[in-house]
């Protein structure tokens, strides 16, 4: 589809760009963690030019210069469920909202395409503009979208510039992860004591918007279009919000999601859904999904083993919560640039008590435990943490802010929803009532009477007409008739 035949599809003029800058945004973060695993230096010089003229269209096309955002719906959340009724099927009203996640996005690439920029040496002027506008728009995420008296970011800014009250999962674990945001320790101290949690993780919105009550589709009886990012679970968010409180030596709360997230994939069918619901509860179709597996390797890389990849190497910063590993963990056989590492951590806590390359303790200095990107061929690396009184009860409590999961809206078809979608599609099922009766007509009495019938049947189809006896029912196959 081209963009007059996406943007007339989707009913207003840019939104077209407005939903296909989500993948842009993206595109720049994932481009940049390839180029820091691999160092390939001729992909990134193409990355920093897709990155560069994608983000100079998106201001042409999605930035509003009154608010110093971007408009567009939230970086996944672009379903019916994730947003009010009032926004249900119109793209022209969703595309002149402000979401967080997405403005996170935009404000990634403004710096990530300075770094790149940087790497495969792009002019001066050029990395200070991109600087600058990442700035100005950092600046107008922290002024717009922040809620003083709930001490927390709002997941979205409506068309007439009002914030809604709902905070968004993915928003706030991007947020935390960015350095650009990090500087207001009274920020990230209120984002982590407001930041709503259920008992089972991190919802991908909080509180679920009251959507108006709509009968289950008879093609799709669990109505998944119609909930699924209302308040639901996603791991892939739950990984953010994991890796957010491993970056700010957030024991406790690294430890919680952690410990949710292997629950929820391991009970009852062992597998990373796509989302779960409030009850742990999961679609039969949605059982598997690649983003989830990957925000569960997300809190294994970056939380647990405290991996940060940089230009020049690894450092290393591990968050392993006192009671909820073995004395000794170990990632084996991390393919990094021209070697492969195995990475043991031992120890528990966030401070880093010793660190041993090759079994050669390296003395800590301000770069921190670091390995550099120009070694080669295989190496061990040894952590050993100094427990700082950081513990977490694996059968514990939930957590302050938890609300009993009985109290969430658990989706549950019942009797209301079968006599909704039997009062709108009751012609369908008179149809099928009465093929099911026509059929059972036919062939009962083919099963209580099957050999009369294979009489009746016989003599309709042999040519002919020919005269039957006991003689030509009861002969063998292939003999032939006797006259």
């Amino acid at each position: 589809m081209g963009g007059e035949e996406a943007e007339a599809a989707l009913g207003a003029p840019g939104m077209a760009w407005v939903l296909i800058r989500k993948e842009m945004a993206m595109g720049a973060r994932g481009a940049w963690a390839l180029y820091l695993v691999t160092g390939d230096a001729e992909f990134l010089r193409w990355a920093y030019g897709v990155t560069k003229n994608s983000l100079d269209r998106a201001e042409e096309e999605a930035y509003d210069v009154e608010s110093g955002l971007f408009r567009g719906c939230s970086s996944f959340m672009e379903s019916n469920s994730g947003y009010p009724d009032k926004y249900r099927d119109n793209g022209r009203l969703v595309g002149k909202t402000k979401a967080l996640s997405t403005n996170l996005l935009y404000h990634s690439g403004y710096a990530l395409g300075a770094k790149m920029g940087k790497i495969v040496g792009a002019g001066e002027d050029e990395i200070e503009e991109l600087l600058v506008k990442g700035r100005k728009l950092r600046d107008a995420i922290r002024t717009r979208l922040w809620r003083e008296g709930l001490g927390n970011y709002a997941y979205f800014e409506d068309e007439d510039g009002r914030l809604v009250e709902q905070n968004e999962g993915l928003g706030v674990g991007l947020l935390l992860t960015d350095p650009d945001f990090s500087e207001d320790d009274a920020r990230v101290r209120d984002i982590f004591n407001t930041t709503h949690r259920t008992p089972r993780g991190l919802p991908c919105l909080w509180p679920p918007f009251e959507h108006a009550r709509r009968p289950v589709s008879m093609f799709d009886d669990y109505a998944v279009f119609d909930r699924y990012h209302n308040g639901r679970i996603w791991p892939f968010v739950q990984g953010y919000w994991a890796a957010a409180a491993a970056t700010h030596g957030r024991a406790d709360v690294f430890a919680e999601e952690f410990r949710n997230l292997l629950s929820l994939c391991m009970s009852p069918d062992p597998t990373f859904a796509e989302f779960y619901e409030l009850d742990g509860s999961f679609p039969d179709d949605r059982k598997r999904q690649l983003w989830s597996d990957a925000g569960f390797l997300g809190m294994i890389y970056r939380g647990l083993f405290g991996m940060t990849f940089r230009p020049d190497g690894i450092a290393f910063d591990p968050v392993k919560p006192h009671g909820l590993f073995g004395e000794t963990v170990t990632l084996k056989n991390v393919l990094y640039r021209n070697m492969t590492i195995d990475v043991s951590v031992s120890g528990s806590g966030t401070r880093i008590a010793s660190f041993a390359i090759d079994n050669r303790h390296v003395v800590l200095s301000d770069t921190g435990a670091f390995i550099r990107s120009d070694l080669q061929g295989e190496h061990k690396i040894s952590i050993v943490l100094n427990d700082n009184e950081v513990d977490f009860e694996v059968d514990g409590a939930q957590n302050d802010n938890g609300v009993n999961v009985a109290q969430h809206p658990v989706y549950r078809k019942d009797w209301k929803d079968a006599g909704d979608v039997f009062s709108i599609h009751w012609p369908y099922y008179l149809v099928r009532v009465y093929l099911v009766l026509l059929v059972l007509a036919a062939f009962i009495p083919c099963l209580l009477f099957w050999k009369s019938w294979s009489i009746i049947c016989s003599l309709f189809c042999m040519p002919g007409g020919a005269k039957w006896n006991k003689k030509t029912i009861h002969r063998r196959r292939g003999q032939s008739d006797v006259r």
